[in-house]
């Protein structure tokens, strides 16, 4: 895991990694029963590859002691390794399933996350009350990157900042009231899989 955070120029603790390498072992062992990933053969590369697309969100510029909500979390994928890796930040994970914001409290719990609050809840139906002092959304495949996009234009107020991730190089249409901060591309390492990820804000 060192190694691959070293491609992606991104720097965390000792104590981080020992967590990051807890989490990554929870969702091995559960993903059978759960199905939380992939049944593939090779589901511990798959969870790592995940688990490191989560982490290169820290190259862009997501603040200092931001709040940062994570919808269609399911387990934590990518706010968990965030929360992991950044102790001021303040993550809430947000999940439609109870089962799954169940086994989110559970992972969070073994863990030892301080800073991590996990909320069932459907998107985008009652979360106004819920994202006033949100500072950066995030989300790994919930919705087709346009589609996320359109929906975090009628959600998003002023100020509030969006993560979009994907890994096609294809342009997206901006909606309206929102302007892109930030654009990360770059080669996830030992996968040769692309990646673009853009930090987009609503003004």
């Amino acid at each position: 895991m060192r190694s691959m955070l070293n491609g992606l120029d991104v720097r965390v603790t000792a104590q981080a990694l020992s967590v990051l390498s807890r989490f990554m072992e929870q969702i091995v062992k559960w993903n059978d029963r759960v199905h939380l990933i992939s049944r593939k053969a090779d589901v511990q590369r798959e969870v790592l590859k995940q688990v490191m697309d989560s982490l290169a969100l820290l190259r862009l510029d997501l603040g200092q002691d931001s709040v940062i909500m994570d919808v269609g979390a399911g387990v934590g994928l990518p706010g968990t390794p965030l929360a992991a890796a950044r102790p001021d930040f303040r993550v809430r994970l947000i999940d439609s399933s109870e089962r799954i914001c169940t086994l989110a409290r559970r992972m969070v719990h073994v863990l030892g996350l301080q800073n991590v609050n996990i909320f069932q809840m459907n998107f985008p139906v009652g979360m106004q009350d819920a994202t006033h002092d949100v500072d950066v959304f995030v989300s790994k495949a919930f919705r087709a990157p346009q589609e996320w996009l359109n929906d975090m234009a009628k959600l998003a107020k002023p100020g509030q900042k969006v993560v979009v991730m994907t890994s096609s190089g294809r342009e997206m249409a901006l909606p309206a009231g929102m302007v892109i901060r930030q654009e990360d591309e770059f080669v996830l390492p030992g996968t040769g899989i692309y990646r673009r990820n853009l930090l987009v804000q609503m003004v």
